[in-house]
């Protein structure tokens, strides 16, 4: 017998063996059942922009209340300038400080989702224009 033909032997035993082939069959059936996961997960955030209200993201363009809240932050944060509310801004302050942090994530979400999507739109239509 010669050296090839008994290495050729054991792979065809080693392919043969029921552990390799049931070892093999999980393996497959793994990443078939991973990728049916991706492509349904996929498939689920395809109807969930479909279900996005275009109407709505486009009316929103044309809202004051951004500014509001900006000119109202601006109001809040200028009165320390000022002799005659000097007062009431310490007093601000002082609540402030007494807020917990949970009030200040719902703050810090409500002016990142205010301000960052307006500023991402500009620099995504800059970026355009170019």
């Amino acid at each position: 017998m010669d050296i090839r033909n008994g290495k050729k032997i054991m792979w065809f035993k080693l392919i043969n063996n029921p552990i390799t082939k049931m070892a093999f069959n999980k393996v497959t059936d793994h990443f078939k059942h991973k990728a049916e996961k991706v492509k349904t997960i996929r498939q689920a955030e395809i109807e969930a922009c479909k279900e996005v209200d275009v109407a709505r993201i486009k009316s929103q363009d044309k809202s004051w209340k951004d500014e509001i809240l900006l000119i109202w932050l601006i109001g809040m944060l200028s009165t320390g300038w000022f002799e005659s509310t000097r007062g009431n801004f310490e007093e601000w302050v002082r609540i402030i400080n007494d807020l917990p942090d949970s009030v200040w994530y719902l703050v810090i979400i409500v002016f990142t989702a205010t301000f960052s999507t307006k500023m991402t739109d500009k620099v995504l239509n800059r970026n355009k224009k170019k």
